[in-house]
């Protein structure tokens, strides 16, 4: 059986709909006045998963396809209240899964499809945040 294009971007909505990051915009982490720069990076995370959904969410819906929900993994109602410091390895954990889970899709897109190419897109920036939050994990080590 193989999976749709339109599943596949479903799929990568999903991921990013459903991340840490977009969770943690709806809860509130403590930061402390001097984390301001960790509150911006969640921030630019935050506002460029959203991008991606609105992006991928447009292509399903021009393909005339249904773009489908879902919901927050539950071990995330745990993170209620807590600070960055410590939220900080869960994002790297769920950025890296997310990483995994992206370069699935992006590898079960033929070579030559347009969507490709959007995907790896959206691979890029799901890398580059990963290494935006390393550089914040190594700069509270040094510290």
């Amino acid at each position: 059986m193989s999976i749709s294009t339109s599943d596949i971007l479903n799929h990568i909505s999903a991921i990013h709909t459903y991340s840490l990051a977009a969770y943690l915009r709806w809860t509130a982490p403590y930061f402390s006045p001097e984390q301001q720069e960790e509150r911006d990076t969640l921030d630019v995370i935050i506002a460029d998963q959203e991008r991606t959904v609105d992006k991928i969410g447009a292509i399903i819906i021009d393909m005339r396809e249904v773009v489908i929900g879902g919901e927050f993994p539950l071990d995330y109602t745990s993170y209620h209240d807590l600070g960055f410091d410590y939220l900080l390895g869960k994002l790297i954990e769920n950025e890296t899964e997310i990483i995994e889970k992206v370069t699935k899709c992006v590898n079960a897109l033929p070579e030559d499809s347009e969507f490709r190419a959007v995907t790896e897109k959206v691979l890029g920036n799901d890398k580059a945040h990963l290494e935006m939050l390393q550089e914040l994990q190594d700069g509270a080590a040094t510290s």
